[in-house]
């Protein structure tokens, strides 16, 4: 019986790089595909092309900007298939990926979901596995702002535990591998596990919205898998180039506090809270002396106000943050 999948594309300005995505998860005769795609008020007349060009693909079009996971929602509550891929318009799905991933996914009924290898242009390792995030984590990535020495020695330990899952990946034939966290730019779930857990949490606007997702895998008792044999080309930030650096990073750090919130407790989320505002001084400082020591450079200017915007938009979130880390997930 051939397997039917639902490929979900959430667009945002995507210009030709969504038409190249389109093309990669069309043709195949051993799986049935549907592809829909969600536009969330482009400006750039892409969504035109696509009726254009695709007349098969179905396009719901928004008003405006409503966010990856909310998007995603939208067509995950309107779709019946055995498999949902959920595909970013900036990723090239390389020929037999799909088919692969199904296949693994057939020969293992508790399989919730997975990923496939991701690389980049030129072929190189672009994400491994990693485990889900936590505190230590955090402060392994804000020392890199902070003390330069230490911060070597702590992202060497972390990429450590990153290489013992590759090496584990090489020894078992790259057949796939059990891990946390899997990659958004693009999971494949099984619709049975979608029903259990429910879809994506959409008060996250863009980022960590899968992280939360295999978290509710990981409690529900389905396994999540990175499929190495399978390979998707991310043409990393693409489908974000017209997103300001300032906003976007503002997105994934207010995403973060909200995954702590909700899966780590108040606490926890209060501690990454603060370490993000303290290494966003620290940048401020050293950009402030490095521009009195040798003062008319435009970038250092620029940065300087980057972590501005980060600590300001930031500290706006801290109400939300206190209510979200009262809440736990069965009481709503």
């Amino acid at each position: 019986m051939r397997r039917s999948v639902a490929v979900c594309i959430v667009n945002w300005n995507g210009g030709d790089l969504i038409r190249q995505c389109i093309r990669s998860v069309r043709g195949g005769r051993d799986l049935h595909r549907e592809v829909v795609v969600v536009d969330n008020a482009s400006r750039d007349g892409s969504p035109d092309r696509i009726a254009l060009e695709f007349p098969d693909v179905r396009l719901i079009r928004n008003r405006e900007n409503i966010g990856f996971a909310r998007a995603n929602n939208q067509m995950l509550r309107q779709l019946t298939a055995d498999y949902f891929l959920l595909l970013n318009p900036d990723a090239v799905l390389m020929p037999g990926a799909l088919e692969r991933m199904v296949e693994f996914m057939d020969a293992h009924p508790r399989a919730g979901a997975c990923s496939p290898l991701v690389v980049d242009e030129s072929g190189g390792d672009q994400w491994v596995p990693t485990r889900f995030p936590t505190v230590w984590g955090e402060l392994c990535y804000c020392a890199t702002f902070l003390l330069a020495p230490l911060s070597w020695v702590l992202c060497r330990w972390r990429a450590y535990g990153r290489e013992r899952v590759w090496r584990s990946v090489c020894g078992d034939g790259r057949q796939g591998i059990r891990v946390d966290v899997l990659n958004g730019a693009c999971l494949l779930v099984r619709r049975q596990a979608l029903v259990q857990i429910g879809p994506l949490e959409e008060r996250f606007f863009l980022f960590s919205e899968e992280a939360d997702w295999c978290r509710r895998m990981q409690l529900a008792g389905w396994g999540r898998y990175w499929i190495p044999s399978a390979t998707v080309v991310h043409l990393v930030g693409r489908s974000r180039a017209h997103l300001p650096e300032a906003s976007g990073a503002v997105h994934f750090y207010r995403s973060r506090v909200l995954l702590f919130a909700i899966h780590r407790g108040r606490l926890q989320a209060e501690i990454v809270h603060s370490l993000y505002r303290l290494s966003w001084r620290w940048n401020i400082l050293v950009g402030m002396v490095g521009g009195m020591v040798r003062p008319g450079r435009r970038a250092a200017d620029e940065r300087i106000a980057h972590y501005r915007t980060l600590a300001s938009e930031l500290s706006r979130s801290d109400g939300d943050t206190h209510r979200i880390g009262r809440q736990t997930r069965q009481g709503r």
